[in-house]
Formats: C-alpha cells, structure tokens, sequence
C-alpha cells in the first residue's frame, strides 16, 4: 500500500514540509498541536520528530513558543531541552550531528 502524497487538517491540505510547517506556525494552543499532531501521526509515523526538526529551523522566539506548544515533539538531534531553554553552541550541534552519524554507521555494521 502506498503512503499519501496528501492529508488533511481541518479545512487545509497539507501536500508539502512548507504546508505543514504553514499550519504548525498557525497553531496556538495545546489542544490544536495535541489535534495537528494526531492527524499527522496517521500518514508519519515519525510526525513527532519531523516537527521536532522542523522547529528547529525557525527564530528563536517562535521556536521557544512552539516547542512549549508541541510538548511531544523534541529534536531528533539536539533533544527535547533544544528550543526549551538550550540553545547548542557551533560545536555542540557539529558534535551531536557527528555522534548520530558514528551511532548509525555503527548500527549498519551489526
């Protein structure tokens, strides 16, 4: 069976990351990123850390209001603490994309 390239919430399709991340920014309460979150989880099974990344790239200031939104959602690099109150230095983020990289070559070698 093959995944949809399309999926709905509310009233909105979401086709691309750019459609997903247009109705993550619209959200303003728990309970509409509890909902968003659910209907995602129904065509991704990696929704929360896909939102968890995709936080990642926006300002501070609306990362920092999201990710208090979206408690589930953590990044998959930097943990569920980044955008709550840490903040990677240059080296701790070339550090972590360095420890996850090593910890995936090595489970291709089991």
């Amino acid at each position: 069976m093959s995944k949809p390239t399309s999926w709905m919430w509310r009233e909105t399709e979401i086709r691309t990351m750019g459609d997903l991340m247009t109705a993550i920014q619209s959200i303003s309460s728990v309970e509409d990123a509890n909902e968003l979150v659910a209907a995602y989880s129904q065509v991704n099974e990696h929704a929360t850390s896909n939102i968890g990344y995709m936080l990642g790239y926006l300002d501070k200031a609306e990362r920092e209001r999201l990710y208090q939104l979206f408690g589930e959602c953590s990044h998959p690099v930097f943990g569920h603490n980044f955008g709550r109150g840490a903040e990677p230095t240059t080296e701790g983020a070339l550090s972590a994309g360095y420890a996850l990289g090593k910890a995936a070559l090595e489970k291709n070698d089991e």
